[in-house]
């Protein structure tokens, strides 16, 4: 589970950003803090992925916060990104040479323009930990680990579950399209009653916006309208 501390002082802006952040991976484990101490007490107590950090606390910077977290071994590349509330030369330097953070956005800021940098650190964990990420499945008597990471699309096909990786399809009689989505990474995301793709291996979307081609298959995926908000979202980009 990958996990993200914010640290902001305005409860509707923490609120904000505990949504848009919901929206890139509902499995985030999320904890929101409201003061300068807490967030060190926090930092030390567990072990973050990620830190949503506001510039200005009562008595501090999130600049400050920052390089005490960066004093931390085990923060050292950590991704950082920061909300602030203009971007100042000086604030530039401290943030992105001292401190090396991974965004500085600046408010007002769209839902968009947090969703990418997040989206873009939470697919690169995923990829770091993808030699751990296997799927294991028992069908019929047959056992199968699956690299989640090989893994193009999952289709339903004439009742029965088709997974189609880099090298082979395996095909299964005993499991649905939502039991394997439950047990997958957030990498993956249904675009069709039938149909979940690996967002790794989108290749594009298609001008009319209703088929997905992917990389490694001659394959194309159908979108289905209810699904097409989500995995819009889920791209973090327009199409």
């Amino acid at each position: 589970m990958i996990k993200l501390l914010i640290a902001e002082e305005e409860p509707i802006v923490a609120e904000r950003l505990e949504f848009i952040s919901k929206s890139v991976d509902n499995k985030l484990k999320i904890d929101i803090i409201y003061n300068f101490a807490d967030v060190l007490k926090y930092a030390i107590l567990d072990d973050y992925d990620i830190f949503c950090l506001d510039t200005k606390f009562k008595g501090t910077s999130g600049f400050e916060i920052a390089k005490k977290i960066r004093d931390m071994a085990k923060y050292k590349l950590t991704p950082i990104i920061f909300i602030a509330e203009s971007l100042k030369d000086e604030d530039k330097i401290t943030a992105f040479e001292e401190i090396h953070c991974y965004d500085y956005i600046v408010k007002p800021f769209t839902d968009e323009r947090l969703k990418k940098p997040l989206y873009e650190i939470i697919c690169n964990k995923i990829k770091k930990n993808g030699k751990n990420e296997y799927l294991d499945l028992v069908d019929r008597g047959c056992s199968y680990h699956i690299n989640q990471n090989d893994i193009v699309y999952i289709e339903i096909q004439n009742k029965k579950l088709v997974i189609t990786t880099v090298k082979k399809k395996i095909v299964l009689h005993t499991y649905t399209l939502h039991n394997i989505l439950n047990k997958l990474t957030s990498n993956f995301v249904q675009c069709h009653k039938s149909y979940a793709v690996n967002l790794n291996y989108i290749k594009r979307i298609e001008p009319e916006g209703n088929v997905i081609s992917l990389e490694c298959t001659d394959s194309i995926i159908p979108i289905g309208r209810k699904y097409k908000k989500n995995l819009k979202e889920k791209i973090c980009r327009p199409y």
